[in-house]
Parts: C-alpha cells; sequence; structure tokens
C-alpha cells in the first residue's frame, strides 16, 4: 500500500513514517512544506510540497497514494489566536479539499484531531461526547472533523491528546522536550497545575493509526495514553524517569501563564473503542517515558 503523510516535519508524521518502515511492508511517502533533510527514514520517499500554494490535487496527482494520513495543521493553540485567518485554511479548509478529493478517488484517509475539540468542564471524553471547544485551535480542529466526515464518509478521524516523543529536529516542540531541555539548561519551567490531560507517546498513537490504516472502520477513534493526569504532574514524572531536578519546576494555574489562546482545563480521551475494536492498548506512561530516556542518545 502506498501511504501518503502529510505534515512529515511534525512528531506525529515523523514517528508514523518510522514506524511504518520498520514495521511494515507498505510505500511511505513524506510531504511537508519545509525540506527535513536527515529526518526523511530510510525506505521512505520524501516530496516537498506546500498544501496552501501548491494545492491538494497536484500532490495526490503525484503521489497517486492508496492511503493518505493527514498530520499537517497549525497545532499551536496560540499560533492559531495570531493568525485565524491562516488556521481556518490550513485546519479547516486543506482537509475538505482532501476529503473530497479523496472520496474521488477512492483513497482511504485518516485524519488527525484533538481533545482540544472539547471544552473540558468533565474530562475523559468517548467518541459519542458532544464537543464544544473554547478556543479557536479547537474550533478549527472541529469544523475539519465535520467536513472530513461529510465529504468522505469512509473517512477516519483520529483524535488524540498531547503528543510527547523525542525525535531530532521538529517543525515544534512537545512537552517532553520542553521539560528535558528546560532542566537540562538549570531553567525554571513553568506548568500548569489544573490543567488535565491523557498523555500520548507518539509511538503508541502509531501503532493505532497503522491499525485503523489495516481496518475497514471508519468514523471517529479517540488513541491517547492510559493515565489522566494533570500538565504539572506529567512534568514531575518526566523530571524523575530523566533524573533532572524537579525543584525547577513551578507549579501554576493556566491564568498565570498568560497565553493569547484559553485551554479546556480538564480533557482526556477514554479508548475503549480502539481498544475493543482493534485490541489497542496503550503503553504504561512511565514505562514510555523510560523507554524515551533510554533511546535519547540515538536522537541527540
Amino acid at each position: 500500500m502506498r501511504v501518503l503523510i502529510t505534515g512529515a516535519h511534525g512528531l506525529v508524521g515523523q514517528t508514523l513514517a518510522r514506524y511504518l518502515v520498520a514495521n511494515t511492508s507498505h510505500n511511505v511517502i513524506l510531504t511537508s512544506s519545509s525540506y527535513i533533510g536527515a529526518n526523511i527514514p530510510t525506505g521512505a520517499t520524501f516530496v516537498q510540497h506546500n498544501l496552501l500554494e501548491q494545492g491538494v490535487k497536484s500532490l495526490l496527482d503525484w503521489a497517486n497514494p492508496h492511503a493518505v494520513v493527514h498530520c499537517a495543521a497549525i497545532g499551536s493553540p496560540d499560533a492559531c489566536e495570531k493568525q485565524p485567518d491562516l488556521c481556518n485554511r490550513l485546519n479547516a479548509e486543506i482537509p475538505k479539499i482532501l476529503a473530497q478529493e479523496t472520496m474521488a478517488r477512492a483513497v482511504k484517509l485518516i485524519h488527525l484531531s484533538t481533545d482540544f475539540v472539547f471544552d473540558g468542564n468533565t474530562g475523559m471524553y468517548t467518541e459519542d461526547d458532544a464537543p464544544h471547544s473554547v478556543c479557536l485551535y479547537g474550533s478549527s480542529k472541529l469544523e475539519s472533523e465535520r467536513n472530513v466526515l461529510k465529504y468522505n464518509p469512509n473517512a477516519l478521524v483520529v483524535r488524540t491528546a498531547l503528543v510527547f516523543g523525542m525525535l531530532p529536529n521538529l517543525a515544534r516542540t512537545n512537552i517532553l522536550q520542553r521539560v528535558v531541555e528546560a532542566l537540562k539548561r538549570g531553567d525554571s519551567f513553568r506548568v500548569p497545575t489544573d490543567q488535565v490531560r491523557t498523555p500520548t507517546w507518539s509511538w503508541d498513537l502509531a501503532r493505532g493509526i497503522t491499525l485503523l490504516l489495516e481496518s475497514s472502520k471508519s468514523g471517529i477513534f479517540h488513541i491517547a495514553g492510559d493515565t489522566q493526569i494533570s500538565v504539572a504532574h506529567f512534568a514531575m514524572l518526566i523530571a524523575q524517569v530523566f533524573s533532572l531536578n524537579s525543584s525547577l519546576l513551578i507549579p501554576v494555574l493556566s491564568q498565570e501563564l498568560n497565553e493569547p489562546a484559553p485551554r479546556p482545563l480538564r480533557t482526556g480521551l477514554r479508548v475503549e473503542k480502539m481498544e475493543q475494536q482493534l485490541g489497542f492498548k496503550a503503553t504504561p506512561l512511565a514505562h514510555a517515558l523510560q523507554w524515551e530516556r533510554v533511546s535519547e542518545h540515538n536522537y541527540y
């Protein structure tokens, strides 16, 4: 199967590409708006392509894929608040076009989404819970979900939460990298105590996406970690596993961070649907962090 992965400069796209190359016989094609150089896994093909400037159709014409895993997005809530037009174009309009084009070509589509489609009032959401976002990033991703399933009813939407992992030269760092790098420098790092998530190891997410890729499923699926934990406590666990100075972590409330975009406070995703229908099982959080520490020298 020829699998096209968009957003190949990000953690999810990078991890998925490496997972597919190492564990399957699929022909992996990567694309990103910027050149990713040494981050192209051996055995994969890369093409530099800007979806906004060069379009979706020309990319699909060139790659001729059997499946598309769409990871490309503006993933920063604050960046979305600062560039709302760009956010809506990339996060909502491009998925709509992808859905239309993949439906017309009978190409499988897996679209990545987020726990930020929920308002965070209750937490531990299922696929059937009603979404309601509190920020532009979440609203744009919610619109993308609706567009994808409207224009390609055979598509899959994968929601995930606080994805973490260690890979070099990513377009955007994640919570694990930011905490480790700050504490290694001896810098203090503020962490919110009132934001609760189900942190998701990027390799678990890649494995779950692969299960869906090789299935005949459609609709919405959650792929997330097995532990509901505050961002502050997660940072403490990172410091413990990596033997770093946790006293440099400063617990604060979200309002003290003065971030441009509001965050849902209590999210977390339930994954029983993935467990029951596809046999997915998340790696225990501490074990995932331990694996990342052991593997750290391979990437840095």
